[in-house]
């Protein structure tokens, strides 16, 4: 029975030695060389883009948005901009004159003399001589030259008309725009961005 007891006290002091250098072996290994650090995937950059382009798309959405922060006027007069009541920033609900050059924000109505000219857009009848916006026209152009940057959702008629994309009409001596959804009569017709009959049409254009 001694012998037998000297023999359980030697392998219960073996384990307990054995169990002491394994965790000593393992605190000395350094931390940094355990697991390599986690490194964040990279960023979506199609996330990225989007919120960027939707950041840019209410920006155009805000500056096309009709701004009263200037008040409201139902009539302008222009002798030669910025000789005009009331300022350019101020949006015309009813009829701008102008006997020379006059230029505003907006007109709503009736935008009739010299040269009218419209920051954004014009709502409703340009009369004159030359009419121009720098924007969209939602109406009708009539002088010797109608002219609008972006849009004509309506009618140009006169001498020279031109747009970057016209839907209605265009009826004139040179009629020119970048696409078409609607008509041009006149002795030049253009559609610009139409595959591979970009040439003058006389008498009549279709564009679908």
């Amino acid at each position: 029975m001694r012998v037998l007891s000297i023999l359980l006290f030697m392998a219960a002091a073996i384990c307990a030695q054995t169990n002491s250098v394994s965790l000593n072996s393992i605190d000395s290994v350094p931390h940094s060389q355990d697991v390599p650090p986690l490194r964040k995937p990279p960023s979506d950059n199609r996330a990225a883009l989007a919120s960027e382009t939707d950041s840019t798309n209410s920006l155009d959405t805000a500056n096309n948005k009709l701004d009263l922060s200037h008040g409201l006027s139902p009539f302008g007069l222009a002798l030669y901009y910025p000789i005009q009541i009331p300022s350019k920033k101020v949006p015309i609900f009813g009829i701008s004159i102008n006997a020379g050059v006059g230029q505003h924000i907006r007109v709503y109505g009736l935008d009739v003399g010299i040269y009218n000219s419209v920051v954004q857009s014009i709502w409703g009848l340009q009369l004159g001589m030359v009419n121009h916006s720098d924007n969209q026209v939602w109406g009708t152009q009539m002088g010797i030259v109608n002219s609008a940057d972006k849009e004509v959702w309506g009618m140009q008629a006169g001498l020279v008309n031109r747009s970057e994309h016209v839907v209605g009409a265009q009826i004139g001596l040179i009629n020119d725009c970048g696409t078409l959804l609607g008509v041009q009569f006149g002795l030049f017709n253009r559609v610009r961005n139409r595959a591979n009959v970009n040439f003058w049409f006389p008498f009549l254009n279709i564009g679908f």
